[in-house]
């Protein structure tokens, strides 16, 4: 069958993906006209599982087979003219949902999962956790999930799980899943990073704000005050006793999240047709937009200074959910949300930065699988710090380390969050001896491949050529 494909409202023709999705939306025009709407259309694509078009784009599709239904007398002139004024008045919910079965985690296959398995510590289950919860997700009574859920980026989200997700596994199981005993922020060898005066320093803040009353009460501080009151101020304070560190604040485009999104971006780039103009005004347009859509910006990260060979990496990513006395339950669940996914692209940052530079068979033979990144939450005077990990193909999991009170008022316990502020900068410090590790065993072993190769060649030349001796 051919197929009229449209002119896009930028005056260029549809690339490969584009026309796929022209041919696929015909099922929906075989329906009754008077079903013929923008917001019915937009809702089948998400069914689904339609991703990575712009809206413009989605619009160009529907209005092409709106033309060629005039052409075909499907339509009248009128009712053509009255579907493109609709179009266009048209205010779309953006709370997208994804179908159960479009989620990432149920296409990984058993021989992916076999060569890096997340298995119990305990002789507890034989399966991988992998299929445990892929096994979950096909048994569990929901068609679709909100397009921000953990879930949809393959991440198990321990802190705040899922009932059908928890009740899959046991007690005993689901305790090991979540246990933070092992975790770097709760390590042994936990050692005092930030000195005395600037610990004291860090307390006369919060000591000034617990005399002035401030928080004792409701009162109608904004966001970016009690940001700089519970986060900006201190950790300024405690970062100055780590290298290559600095704060960026506030919500500063995330490095590993514009990663992401450009790489997501050159992919797409990359299947267009060889005709596409990418100098076009509109195209730039559009790509500044899906870069900037998401969840690019945090309110707070700790960023490494370039040094040596390492690029600036993210270690710490924090989100403030709100003034302190007026934030809500679905502010605080769509920042945490956000939270993760910022974490994870951190990750990703650092070991695809690995995995490219050396090959994931390299990267196997050092431990760049015991990486963790670190984020919190303010949400109300309470700070949650999480900590994410990968362990094992294909899959995250996130854990809540603790929930500190941030010492703003009479009677909270400034000790325990002296103690995990303290915990947090050595985190960041290990994390970086870690990576700078990898590195330094990275290039030794590049090097001492070099230097094989190199006496390899040479005593594979013919005496004469050789250097003579000295």
């Amino acid at each position: 069958m051919s197929y009229n494909y449209p002119i896009k409202s930028n005056g260029k023709e549809m690339n490969r993906k584009e026309k796929q999705l022209f041919r696929n939306s015909k099922q929906f025009f075989e329906k009754n006209v008077t079903e013929w709407t923008f917001a019915n259309f937009f809702e089948s694509t998400r069914l689904r599982g339609v991703k990575g078009f712009s809206i413009n784009i989605i619009k160009d599709v529907y209005q092409g087979w709106l033309f060629n239904s005039l052409r075909g007398k499907k339509l009248s002139i009128d009712e053509y003219e009255q579907k493109i004024n609709e179009m266009k008045k048209t205010k779309l919910n953006r709370s997208e949902k994804i179908k159960k079965e479009c989620l990432k985690i149920l296409s990984l296959k058993d021989d992916d999962i076999d060569l890096w398995p997340w298995k119990f510590g305990r002789e507890l289950s034989s399966t991988s956790i992998q299929n445990r919860v892929k096994n979950a997700i096909s048994n569990a009574e929901f068609e679709e999930v909100d397009c921000d859920d953990p879930i949809c980026s393959s991440i198990i989200d321990t802190a705040y799980p899922h009932p059908w997700l928890k009740s899959s596994f046991s007690e005993i199981e689901w305790s090991e899943l979540a246990d933070v005993s092992k975790c770097g922020l709760n390590s042994d060898n936990f050692s005092q990073t930030i000195s005395k005066n600037n610990m004291k320093e860090i307390n006369n803040h919060f000591s000034h704000l617990r005399k002035t009353k401030e928080y004792e009460a409701n009162n109608d501080n904004n966001e970016g005050t009690w940001e700089s009151h519970s986060v900006t101020i201190p950790f300024n304070i405690a970062i100055r006793e780590i290298n290559n560190i600095r704060l960026t604040a506030p919500e500063k485009s995330s490095l590993s999240s514009k990663k992401r999104k450009n790489d997501e971006i050159s992919s797409t780039d990359n299947d267009s047709d060889s005709d596409i103009d990418s100098n076009n005004k509109s195209d730039k347009e559009n790509r500044k937009k899906r870069i900037k859509r998401g969840r690019g910006k945090p309110d707070f990260t700790l960023v490494s200074r370039e040094f040596d060979d390492i690029p600036r990496f993210e270690y710490l990513i924090g989100e403030v959910a709100g003034p302190p006395f007026s934030a809500t339950e679905k502010k605080n669940t769509t920042d945490r949300r956000k939270l993760y996914k910022m974490m994870k692209d951190s990750h990703d940052m650092i070991c695809k930065h690995f995995y490219k530079k050396y090959g994931n068979h390299k990267c196997q033979e050092l431990d760049l699988w015991s990486l963790e990144t670190v984020g919190f939450l303010i949400t109300g005077l309470k700070m949650r710090i999480f900590v994410l990990d990968q362990p094992g193909f294909g899959i995250y999991r996130i854990r809540l380390v603790k929930i500190l009170d941030i010492p703003v008022k009479k009677n909270t316990n400034v000790e325990e969050y002296n103690d995990y502020l303290n915990r947090l900068m050595y985190a960041i410090n290990e994390s970086q001896k870690l990576i700078k590790n990898f590195n330094d065993c990275f290039k030794d072993q590049e090097s001492k491949k070099n230097n094989s190769n190199e006496k390899f060649l040479i005593s594979s030349l013919p005496p004469t050529a050789r250097t003579p001796p000295r």
